[in-house]
């Protein structure tokens, strides 16, 4: 019994309404179905589209019609288009005991209404009267029509059909500046006139109907058919691009000359899960047939096989032998196609989850997309994915081939872009002109030249820089994480906003001095004479870049990162006190001031402070930083950040890497140059925030006019402290506008005493003009890889592989001093460890190499451990000392015997001091001797050590008196 939220549906689909004259709306040609027990909660209008499909196997549905119980079609017809629509149907069909009818259009034919002529309006002079709705646009024209006025068939009714000017048949497209009003002008002759002796509706339907494909009718007669019946389609979607694909339907007067011709279903490539097949559907080749059915039985979760396989036909039967599932396709002479034969569609056998069929080929073809769409996925994530979306499991080693075999078809291969760097090269310089590309190879004796190095400087990155930003250069060098590895250096300048403004990049098979001094030299080359545009330079102490620079460039002002500095400061000194007076003299912006504090490190550290003096002051403190540039950074940031930014295209190819990087540069130069387009405002936006700082701070400056006849020179007093500032020369004594470029606070606290504003007495390179001139450039695209220009040269081989053992390390070894991941929990750090017999620390005894020194025995505390006391524990080491044997003779050392050298040395105590290693102390006796260490050994103890000397071997004769112990 059907409850209240059940309904039953009656389906009527496949078909078309019709109308005859005055008679009721129809619906003609088609199906029906009933659905039962279908509840409410769970069904939309999606929903009864999708279970319509499933009955007839229809692939558009244009409009959904539900019918007023007892009234007629023409009516109590009401389309059914959102979610109050569909609650008003539940409504009437709860009030007609639960079931209610549908009616489904297919979007394929629309209906043109026939009026019987008897039944026709008194005919216009000039125009034809037809009593049909608006038509407008004709795609296809089924009906014969003359060019006479009248045409007169015996046997037929009279019939008048409106037709358009179209008398032929409209293949495809069309054209919308010809459509044609629903009444025709009285020049028109397409119309039809039929006898009325034979029954109206024993007429041929096909011959007495226009049909095409969709309409975009005008006003609709009230009178003919209600307006919620038919709607008509927008004039947008006529206007709307239509592909260029072979949609019509096939022509057999044109290609079978009349003969019918038994058309079956062709098969249409679909996703995953969608795939359909049905016995005599058509395919292109047998290579499609093989795949659909690689991906219908995976689907399914079925396992088979392949029967029969060659090239002209296929066989695939389930491998569970009971089961009978069987499908063969093979070629068709008369319909020049692969078809299937024979589809045995129901399947005996069990689901299965490992799928033989799901090899790595498979897998690749479905990985390619997601790769391109999610480049960063991890194997976890797609075993989880293909779990999940596709129903199988796949093995870990299989997974890993798919990834790599992806990844190649997505990024390129490894080995082959090596090739076309010549090409690429090529193409830079084309769509860039002016740009710089130097490539350097290896020539070989018995092969093709082996891939060095490369350089690349676009020429809009050089001339924006010399535009606009500060004559500030930052180098560093950071590790490939590729098949081949190598080094990526790259040169980072810096914009009036502070943005990084990269200027060239190379790639480089290993970071030394040759290659360092090669990027430096064709740096020179593309900037221009460092001593006329005055560039300085930051870096970090690569390997080979110092003494590169100073052979490049010699005397340029170079300084060093603070925060490298810093890290290795700490490797030795790790008291906080001194961590924190590195920081001090690093930010000193007066030489009084670094001094102060170099003072107080070496009250601290004579050592430490050896270690800071020995640097050149001009390359790591600002307080004699190189005042032109007007940037006081001290750390390599701009670098760090460029690195941070292309760190998931290190790992890629070559060639997909760099142009990685030209894109992400290319998006970054036109993402900034929209990002202060409107502004108006003297100062870009990062310098105006740090002036308004330092305005802050001026209220607590007292300017005092010194009396010059400019009125530019002030001191400006805050109690005991006093400034020196000159606003001609721009010039304070904290330095800080001649680092900057920005007034400081004193400066300010002068300017504004004179009535005047900040901003004008900032750096031009510190304004808002020098910005947009650093943008007035971009980079040119550049085309695919399969529009490059074939060049002459060989084709390189990469560099030779130069990987470690084991699995490759793909992240940064964080330093010490890092802050930890988690923020929540300290992290536990443990002491290094301390081997047992030789003291040294970083190994324990398992890998200690000092052979021949004796195991320390374990520390024991005293009154524990079974009640030991120290009478105890000395009777224990002497017991060590003398061995089990008894009637060993014991060499010992006292404070009453002097240190005079035995005949037998024991160990440590040879003349050339020990060898390599300390003897572990050992614990004895009160009155034991303490020897000084050897000089030249590693002492843990303040330079002592307890000494116990090594019993001697088993006496050859009887002792000559009673064994001697300690007094």
């Amino acid at each position: 019994m059907e409850t209240e939220t059940e309904l039953t549906l009656i389906f009527h689909h496949g078909g078309d309404f019709i109308k005859f004259g005055s008679a009721d709306l129809q619906y003609i040609r088609g199906q029906m179905c009933v659905w039962e027990g279908l509840e409410v909660d769970f069904l939309n209008k999606l929903d009864l589209e999708a279970m319509v499909k499933k009955c007839g196997r229809y692939f558009n549905i244009s409009h959904v019609w539900y019918l007023l119980p007892k009234m007629t079609m023409l009516d109590g017809l009401r389309e059914l288009v959102n979610d109050k629509d569909f609650m008003d149907m539940v409504s009437v069909a709860k009030d007609n005991n639960n079931e209610i009818e549908l009616y489904f259009e297919h979007g394929i034919q629309v209906p043109l209404i026939i009026t019987p002529a008897s039944e026709a309006e008194p005919e216009v002079e000039g125009q034809s009267v037809i009593d049909v709705e608006s038509v407008q646009n004709v795609s296809e024209v089924e009906v014969e029509v003359q060019n006479e006025h009248d045409v007169e068939v015996q046997n037929e009714p009279e019939v008048e059909v409106q037709v358009s000017d179209a008398e032929t048949e409209v293949d495809g497209d069309y054209d919308a500046e010809n459509e044609v009003d629903s009444v025709v002008d009285g020049d028109s002759d397409a119309y039809t006139e039929v006898d009325d002796d034979s029954d109206a509706e024993n007429a041929d339907l096909d011959a007495a109907f226009v049909w095409h494909n969709d309409y975009d009718g005008g006003d609709v007669q009230e009178n003919i058919i209600h307006e919620n019946v038919i709607h008509s389609s927008s004039e947008e979607e006529h206007n709307s691009y239509h592909s260029e694909e072979l949609k019509s339907p096939i022509s057999t007067d044109d290609e079978f000359e009349g003969k019918e011709r038994e058309v079956f279903p062709q098969f249409n490539e679909a996703e995953f899960g969608q795939v359909h097949l049905e016995k005599g559907m058509e395919f292109e080749t047998l290579t499609t047939f093989k795949k659909a059915v690689s991906d219908y039985s995976i689907a399914l979760g079925r396992e088979f096989r392949w029967a029969k396989n060659d090239k002209v036909r296929a066989r695939a039967k389930c491998k569970n032998e009971e089961c009978h599932w069987e499908i063969f396709c093979s070629w068709s002479n008369v319909n020049r196609s692969f078809q299937i034969k024979t589809f045995e569609t129901k399947h005996s056998c069990c689901r299965v989850f490992k799928n033989s069929k799901a090899n790595t080929k498979w897998v690749v073809s479905k990985l390619e997309k997601k790769l391109r769409v999610q480049p960063n996925i991890t194997y976890i994530e797609v075993f989880d994915w293909m779990k999940r979306e596709f129903g199988v499991h796949v093995n870990e080693t299989k997974l890993f081939r798919a990834m790599k075999k992806a990844r190649e078809l997505v990024e390129g291969s490894l080995k082959e872009q090596y090739g076309r760097i010549w090409d690429y090269a090529h193409e830079l310089r084309r769509s860039n002109d002016g740009s710089t590309v130097k490539i350097n190879c290896i020539p070989m004796p018995n092969g093709p030249p082996q891939f060095q190095r490369i350089y690349i400087s676009l020429e809009a990155c050089k001339r924006g820089f010399k535009a606009g930003c500060r004559p500030f250069i930052g180098l560093d060098g950071c590790f490939l994480k590729g098949y081949y590895g190598g080094q990526l250096l790259s040169v980072v300048g810096q914009d009036a906003n502070n943005n990084i403004y990269v200027v060239a990049y190379a790639i480089v098979d290993v970071e030394n001095k040759d290659n360092w001094k090669w990027f430096l030299t064709l740096l020179h080359e593309d900037l221009g004479d460092y001593r006329q545009h005055g560039w300085n330079f930051m870096s970090d102490m690569q390997k080979g870049l110092i003494p590169a620079m100073q052979e490049v460039m010699p005397g340029v002002p170079h300084r060093f990162c603070a925060m490298h500095l810093w890290k290795n400061f700490t490797k030795k000194w790790k008291d906080m006190e001194l961590r924190g007076v590195v920081w001090q003299c690093a930010k000193a912006t007066t030489p009084a001031i670094f001094n102060a504090h170099m003072e107080r490190l070496k009250r601290k550290s004579i050592n430490a402070w050896e270690y800071l003096n020995k640097w050149p002051k001009e390359a790591w403190t600002k307080a004699y930083f190189n005042e032109w540039c007007k940037v006081d950074n001290i750390t390599n940031n701009n670098c760090e950040v460029f690195n941070a930014k292309i760190v998931k295209y290190r790992g890629k190819p070559i060639l997909t890497m760099l142009e990685e990087i030209r894109c992400y540069i290319m998006r970054k130069m036109g993402t900034n140059k929209l990002k202060l387009q409107d502004r108006t405002e003297k100062l870009c936006p990062m310098q105006q925030s740090r002036l308004e700082q330092q305005k802050v701070e001026s209220n607590k400056w007292t300017p005092i006019w010194s009396g010059d006849g400019d009125g530019n020179r002030y001191e400006v007093q805050n109690w005991q402290q006093k400034m020196d500032v000159d606003l001609s020369a721009r010039t304070c004594t904290c330095r800080f506008w001649q680092l900057t470029g920005m007034p400081c606070a004193h400066a300010i606290a002068a300017i504004a005493y004179k009535n005047h504003k900040a901003e004008d007495y900032c750096s031009r390179w510190l304004t808002l003009g020098a910005y947009k001139a650093s943008y007035n450039y971009f980079i040119q695209p550049t085309e695919g890889q399969e529009y490059w220009t074939q060049t002459e040269y060989e084709k390189p081989v990469p560099p030779p592989c130069r990987r470690r053992q084991g699995r490759p390390k793909r992240q940064r070894r964080k330093d010490s001093n890092e802050a930890p991941v988690s923020t929540t929990r300290l992290r536990r750090k443990y002491p290094e460890i301390t081997c047992s017999r030789c003291g040294f620390e970083g190994h324990n005894i398992t890998g200690c190499g000092n052979v021949g020194v004796p195991t320390r025995p374990k520390k024991r505390k005293y009154g524990q451990a079974g009640n030991v006391t120290a009478e105890d524990d000395t009777s224990n080491v002497a017991e060590a000392a003398t061995g089990p044997n008894e009637g060993q003779t014991e060499v010992e050392l006292t404070a009453s015997q002097p240190t005079t050298e035995p005949s037998s040395q024991p160990i440590g105590t040879f003349d050339g001091g020990l060898i390599g290693v300390r003897p572990p102390p050992i614990r004895g006796p009160a009155n034991m001797y303490h020897v000084p260490f050897p000089r030249g050994a590693a002492s843990g103890n303040q330079g002592f050590m307890t000494f116990m000397p090594t019993p001697r071997g088993p006496p050859r004769g009887p002792p000559s008196g009673p064994p001697r112990g300690p007094n």
